[in-house]
């Protein structure tokens, strides 16, 4: 793997600015690209879309890499699962400048990500576990499930069944939630899901998995770049709001397999990691503030899982999840 040189990139189009860190693959260590939208025609909560940012080009003023962050490789499911390290990214102004963010005293390291166990929904460890071998959507575990939802045979990660859902070409927000795992309150969560999708991916931005606390929402998905753009690269990212701040891993989103992904959030000291088929991906401590907007992290309330796509697309699209876990510890890929 890679010690990697960060040159800025600068890109611009009709509805986002970004200024982009890539990390370019020479011998040892590996440090990813981190993308942050600091300008954007952005999503509501709701799923509409909204005016940010006009275009043109935003320095990279302000955006340092922060030191490599060490943590211990993950196990199998397979051999290239390194781990990477980390990077602490300080976020644009919202509105679009170009305005570095001076960190605050609460703002440390990540501290390593804990192992990975490996675990399937067997483990009465896990806060909620579900494959969905039932054959049907559980009542208790799920609520509100939206017409075009359903637990389906044909293309399980594991076992027999998943679940299968379709969304509209219109923009809509087809999902279910599960909310008994955090009556007791939640300031630090692990999620682990399996997602498959089919092609054609979106040309804009979608959501399968979504973290829901005190007006705050984190949303996991793909975009474009550029956005909007039939031809552009569709990445594997992360989506904060109301701040419609983007943290992309720079990890190509395959159609027609199944991936592992998992999501680790945690308040204190303002904690994301993300790892793709058991590998590390870009993490940060995120400033306190991003501009003059707080960067919240809170309790969290609810996940739901579906599809959330807030634009209209030429073809209505289609995932299967399967095994979706919740834990207070990193939880891991299933073992083969």
């Amino acid at each position: 793997m890679s010690a990697a040189l960060l040159n800025p990139i600068l890109l611009s189009d009709e509805r986002c600015s970004l200024a982009v860190l890539r990390g370019v693959r020479k011998q040892g260590a590996v440090i990813v690209a981190a993308c942050f939208v600091l300008g954007c025609t952005s999503e509501s909560p709701d799923g509409q879309s909204f005016g940010g940012a006009g275009p043109g080009l935003i320095a990279a003023g302000g955006m340092t890499a922060a030191p490599a962050l060490t943590s211990p490789p993950p196990p199998a499911p397979s051999a290239s699962n390194t781990a990477l390290p980390a990077l602490s990214a300080d976020a644009g102004s919202a509105s679009g400048g170009a305005s570095p963010v001076e960190p605050g005293p609460a703002d440390t390291a990540a501290p390593a990500p804990s192992a990975p166990v490996s675990r399937g929904c067997a483990d009465s460890a896990l806060l909620m576990c579900d494959d969905f071998e039932s054959g049907a959507i559980d009542p208790v575990r799920w609520v509100g499930a939206k017409p075009g939802i359903e637990v389906a045979e044909g293309r399980a990660a594991h076992g027999r069944y998943a679940l299968h859902v379709t969304g509209s070409a219109a923009a809509s927000n087809v999902v279910m939630s599960h909310t008994s795992t955090f009556a007791t309150p939640r300031d630090a969560i692990f999620l682990r899901a399996y997602v498959w999708m089919a092609p054609p991916l979106p040309p804009r931005n979608w959501n399968y998995l979504i973290l829901n606390g005190e007006g705050v929402m984190w949303r996991m998905g793909g975009t474009t770049t550029p956005f909007g753009s039939a031809d552009g690269e569709r990445t594997i990212r992360v989506m904060h709001l109301p701040l419609h701040k983007i943290v992309d891993s720079q990890v190509p989103f395959p159609t027609e397999r199944w991936m592992c992904w998992e999501l680790e959030l945690r308040r204190e000291g303002k904690v994301m990691n993300l790892w793709i088929e058991g590998q590390l991906a870009p993490s940060a401590a995120l400033p306190a503030n991003a501009g003059n907007q707080p960067f919240v992290f809170p309790v969290f309330s609810s996940l739901e899982i579906g599809i959330n796509h807030p634009h209209p697309e030429a073809v209505a699209p289609e995932v299967w999840l399967d095994d979706v876990a919740l834990s207070s510890t990193r939880i891991g890929c299933v073992a083969p």
